[in-house]
């Protein structure tokens, strides 16, 4: 199974795009079980998603075609793509997909947006973007307004978010929250995504196997992704790079 997060496409020629349609190609070359794509995909995605789904159709059908071979897709909302739903054989996850049990591993993934509970500016905002006020003006706002706004907005917060990350360790709270929770709980795995920075983990477990925390990192500018392939757990990254 594929772990891939935060791609921050802002443009069918950016090289991110190319690199992500790629990294689906390579997918759909194997026999994946599963591939989660833990939010962030795009700069902003809300509601049907009818100008990105025509925006970017080429992704969109390779998706498609890769579901058709049987690999089960999940799109988890991140903190820039969130409240839609796609007209596609997409499994779209509110928050996270919690429990569940994938070779035998039992699973926790989410983006992981608003764990630090220092960034209370971001939990703030978080709060005012998912409520039915922030929805109710998307719907009264054209699409090429909306989305150009957006994407100004999350290049700027993506900027000062990023240097926060590594800057002041701020990725080392989600660590230590996965490996509490995998402490605390009969869980294998616990996957996060939202710091762009990559991450793998391992902790003992009373069984004499090992629980894994994975952060697949920031794909759009490093390409990195996580892999699980029968119980082994590793981060990749995805070398069929594109120019600009």
């Amino acid at each position: 199974m594929f772990f891939v997060s935060d791609a921050h496409i802002g443009s069918p020629s950016n090289a991110a795009y190319k690199r992500l349609l790629l990294f689906v190609d390579h997918v759909a070359k194997g026999s994946a079980t599963h591939l989660f794509m833990m939010g962030d995909l795009f700069e902003f995605l809300h509601g049907r998603g009818v100008y990105i789904v025509k925006k970017y159709r080429e992704l969109f059908d390779k998706l498609e075609r890769l579901s058709s071979k049987g690999t089960k897709i999940y799109y988890l909302y991140g903190n820039h793509d969130f409240n839609f739903n796609l007209p596609f054989d997409f499994v779209h996850c509110t928050e996270l997909v919690d429990s569940i049990v994938i070779d035998g591993m039992k699973c926790h993934i989410s983006h992981g947006d608003g764990l630090d509970p220092k960034d209370t500016k971001y939990r703030f905002l978080r709060s005012v973007v998912r409520s039915r006020l922030f929805e109710f003006l998307c719907k009264l706002t054209p699409d090429i307004i909306l989305y150009k706004i957006a994407e100004i907005c999350s290049n700027t917060s993506r900027r000062i978010g990023a240097h926060k990350m590594v800057n002041e360790n701020r990725f080392l709270c989600y660590r230590d929250h996965a490996l509490e929770k995998l402490a605390s709980t009969d869980l294998d795995v616990v996957v996060y995504g939202h710091t762009h920075v990559p991450d793998l983990s391992r902790l003992s477990s009373k069984k004499g196997k090992f629980k894994y925390y994975i952060n697949p990192g920031y794909f759009g500018k490093n390409g990195t992704y996580s892999i699980i392939d029968n119980g082994t757990v590793y981060i990749g990254v995805f070398n069929n790079r594109v120019l600009p």
